[in-house]
């Protein structure tokens, strides 16, 4: 699908099914880094306002490794693809959240945490691109 926006072809090498795959390494890496701080939270001595900072800690360390993986695959426009990797993932986790909470609202943080994804998706997206095979 090509879609044209001031002159660029905007939507050209977007691949949706690596961004599916991105999304697939982004929540590993998301479940693996939760998983060791919830150990580290329980058998250590941490404070839980250190748990607020792990999670926002995860999500852009898991949104850079997402917007990497797809704008390597992509092999062009590393900031479009990787910010769109940070955006699907925290409107996956946003809806996952809702539907599990029955919350449907938007709050300081939620806002806080999408601004993170996607600015660290689109940083992982533009290393994704620029780093060598």
């Amino acid at each position: 699908m090509k879609v044209k926006v001031m002159g660029i072809n905007s939507f050209d090498k977007l691949d949706f099914k690596a961004s599916l795959k991105s999304l697939t390494v982004s929540y590993i890496v998301t479940f693996i880094i939760l998983m060791v701080l919830s150990v580290l939270l329980t058998y250590t001595p941490m404070s839980i306002n250190f748990a607020n900072i792990g999670v926002l800690a995860t999500v852009c360390v898991s949104t850079f490794f997402g917007g990497y993986y797809v704008s390597k695959k992509a092999q062009s426009k590393g900031l479009i693809n990787g910010a769109l990797a940070g955006f699907l993932y925290i409107v996956v986790l946003y809806m996952v959240g809702a539907l599990l909470y029955g919350k449907f609202g938007i709050e300081k943080n939620m806002i806080l945490t999408a601004v993170i994804s996607v600015l660290s998706g689109a940083f992982g997206g533009v290393v994704g691109v620029n780093s060598k095979k």
